[in-house]
């Protein structure tokens, strides 16, 4: 049995945080246990972030004495600062996805090509 995908609209209602239907649930499972998941996680980030970068270069131009090259050099740092901060702490909101769409936390711990896979329950040098 295929895995049903969700259309535009619910994938760009999923990129912005929503719960997807339960006939989506094994695509959600997919997409946050794939070994390329940070991947998909960096894209959804993009786009929520490229209508505020948009509109914050569209105001910056608008100010006077401010030069296209600033106004973009400025985008840009947002846009790497968006990513630092979010990427960073992708694993906490992976488990967060995982447990909205009733699966349990522990699910990004085992999936495939997660580094947290192969750690004792205690970590190193700890009694777990």
């Amino acid at each position: 049995m295929a895995v049903a995908r969700p259309d535009p609209l619910h994938w760009l209602w999923y990129a912005c945080g929503g719960r997807l239907p339960g006939r989506y649930r094994e695509w959600v499972r997919h997409d946050l246990t794939v070994p390329t998941w940070r991947w998909r996680y960096a894209g959804k980030i993009l786009v929520r972030a490229v209508p505020f970068l948009v509109a914050g270069f569209v105001v910056l131009n608008l100010l006077p004495g401010v030069p296209a090259w600033l106004a973009m050099a400025a985008m840009g740092f947002a846009l790497l600062y968006t990513f630092y901060f979010t990427l960073t702490s992708s694993d906490e909101f992976r488990k967060v996805r995982l447990v909205q769409h009733g699966f349990p936390a522990s699910a990004a711990s085992a999936a495939q090509g997660s580094p947290e896979s192969g750690r004792r329950p205690g970590g190193p040098g700890r009694p777990g």
